[in-house]
């Protein structure tokens, strides 16, 4: 039996290697015309809040939100710090902003990662340890 891994590859590179195939994630609105872009912070350094897509009920962030969990942002019924409850990274929340793209606007099989080392350090992070994001997406 032969397995194939159906995640699309995500490949870190300057933008003047890019594929037509191939969506552009950068760490910045400046680096491109990306099909998403987020803002790199040092791993577990900040609060949740001070990236885009980083806060509870932010459009971007966490699906439950403030308006369907309790008064600290929590579905009802869940733990403080389960894996459902967590705030996506801003990484994360740009992977899953290139998703959606992909399911709704044009095709594409790869993504190009045009991002500096903190950012690098972001989306590695996020596809080692973001659930939907790794599900999705592989190095």
């Amino acid at each position: 039996m032969i397995w194939m891994d159906a995640r699309l590859p995500v490949r870190f590179a300057g933008l003047d290697t890019r594929q037509p195939d191939e969506a552009v994630l950068s760490d910045g609105p400046e680096a491109a015309p990306p099909v998403a872009y987020f803002v790199p912070r040092a791993i577990g350094a900040g609060t949740p809040g001070d990236a885009p897509g980083d806060a509870p009920g932010d459009a971007q962030g966490d699906a439950q939100g403030d308006a369907q969990g309790d008064a600290q942002g929590l579905a009802p019924g869940h733990a403080p710090g389960c894996a459902c409850c967590v705030p996506m990274t801003g990484a994360a929340a740009a992977l899953a902003t290139l998703f959606r793209e992909r399911a709704t606007g044009p095709m594409f099989s790869a993504v190009l990662a045009v991002v500096g080392p903190a950012g690098e350090a972001a989306v590695r992070d996020a596809l080692l340890t973001d659930r939907v994001a790794s599900a999705r997406f592989r190095a």
